[in-house]
């Protein structure tokens, strides 16, 4: 039985939303140590990816989570802290998430907060 190949037909982008998509990521910076582990081109991409999720609903509970517990003593009191704000706000929000999501969240948060990388303000 044979198929016939498909071809998907992509509309050519505006040069606007080119330049648009590049100026969004100038903006974010990525420290040397995590550009001497990964490589600039692959350390960019993972900020500029981690970034993003940290603007979507589940990644702001994350961030917001993240930067509540900073103060706590032992870094396990700071990640069930953590985990449970998230949990209980997603739950909230009717969002089905699974605990190792959760936890990425977490440690995509901690990064950014600890200045792996981040937005230019």
């Amino acid at each position: 039985m044979s198929t016939a190949p498909v071809t998907v037909v992509t509309p050519p982008s505006h040069w606007y939303s080119s330049l648009v998509h590049f100026l969004h990521h100038v903006g974010v910076e990525v420290s040397d140590g995590f550009i001497a582990l990964f490589g600039r081109d692959a350390a960019h991409a993972f900020a500029v990816g981690a970034e993003s999720l940290l603007k979507s609903k589940l990644g702001v509970l994350a961030w917001e989570a993240v930067q509540e517990v900073e103060n706590m003593a032992s870094g396990a009191e700071k990640n069930a802290a953590a985990f449970a704000k998230i949990a209980a706000g997603a739950k909230a929000a009717g969002l089905e998430v699974k605990d190792s999501l959760i936890r990425l969240l977490i440690e995509v948060a901690v990064s950014r907060l600890k200045g792996a990388f981040g937005a230019q303000p």
